[in-house]
């Protein structure tokens, strides 16, 4: 199967498992990453021959919260309190088997198993175009807002991706900052 019939198939089957959102970025280093010594910097200590990395979103902002009884109380976020970690693994092995059917080699960023992510899953969709970093350090998507549970896929298929970030569109605003405790 070539290339871009691969990725259609992609496209599909993340549409079908639910998945919001999807990209794909180039499986270089992470160059600006700021823990330097950290494997999590490059997608090729994980898997040698890397060439792509599969970006997947799932939208989590329809969640219902539970209602805090005092409001000086910590909080957490949506993300961990929906369980999403978990589910966006499932949501993308299928994607992983696809690749795997087809010849390739596929590892799936799973930070259940390895005391977190094998790489840095918010600056590889910012390179995917899926968002940008906000100045609260999220990532934000134009359609989603904050509300995305991230996954991803490194392999050595070599698939069309993603070469323009999405802009920065921050700004000079400064709600997140002022909201923040």
């Amino acid at each position: 199967m070539g290339k871009n019939n691969i990725q259609e198939n992609i496209r599909k089957l993340a549409e079908y498992q639910g998945i919001d959102v999807l990209g794909f970025a180039d499986a270089s280093e992470f160059k600006d990453y700021l823990l330097k010594n950290s494997k999590r910097r490059d997608p090729m200590l994980s898997l040698s021959d890397a060439k792509t990395i599969i970006i997947v979103g799932v939208y989590i902002g329809g969640l219902v919260l539970p209602s805090w009884a005092k409001s000086n109380y910590g909080r957490t976020s949506r993300l961990f309190l929906s369980g999403f970690f978990n589910d966006v693994i499932k949501q993308i092995e299928p994607i992983s088997t696809l690749l795997k059917n087809e010849g390739y080699r596929a590892l799936i960023c799973d930070d259940s198993k390895s005391g977190g992510s094998i790489i840095p899953l918010k600056q590889a969709a910012i390179r995917a175009g899926i968002g940008w970093q906000g100045k609260h350090s999220l990532l934000i998507s134009r359609q989603y807002g904050t509300f995305l549970a991230l996954g991803g896929i490194i392999t050595n298929a070599n698939l069309d991706h993603n070469d323009q970030e999405e802009t920065n569109r921050c700004k000079n605003c400064k709600k997140c900052q002022e909201a923040c405790p």
